[in-house]
């Protein structure tokens, strides 16, 4: 009986312990309202995304959003649809970043129906995703401060 008591009396000593332990050492994740998308109204660009990276200027926006992660760095992200094939939309991007004082850093043209580039400068850096879509292309931009 008193070996029951003595075991009883651990098991409360470290519930007691553990408690003490999870009060004065957990900290709650604390809440991350930078990691809300802000989107801008249908067939818009959202507020803060370069005008200049749409380079087909009469390819609806289909949709359009920014991520802020910290005081500094930002995403906005944008997607057309273009009348343009992947390739022209491809060729298009390509030149825009070189004549404008970007590294492009990688890019790749393996598919027909899928073609992406990826340029910085000081700043800034932007992913270019082309894809097929019906008979022209749908370009995904994004675009990060850095």
């Amino acid at each position: 009986m008193q070996n029951k008591n003595q075991v009883w009396i651990w098991v409360g000593v470290v519930v007691v312990v553990l408690a003490v332990v999870f009060v004065f050492v957990w900290k709650p994740m604390p809440s991350a309202p930078n990691d809300v998308p802000v989107h801008a109204p249908a067939g818009q660009l959202v507020s803060g995304f370069p005008s200049q990276l749409v380079l087909d200027s009469s390819a609806p926006v289909g949709s359009s959003y920014s991520l802020k992660y910290s005081s500094s760095t930002s995403q906005y992200t944008a997607q057309l649809n273009s009348s343009n094939s992947v390739s022209a939309e491809f060729t298009s991007y390509q030149s825009y970043f070189s004549a404008n004082g970007w590294t492009i850093g990688d890019s790749n043209q393996s598919s027909p129906t899928l073609e992406s580039i990826y340029a910085t400068n000081d700043t800034s850096g932007v992913t270019v995703v082309i894809a097929a879509h019906g008979t022209g292309s749908q370009v995904t931009i994004n675009y990060v401060t850095k």
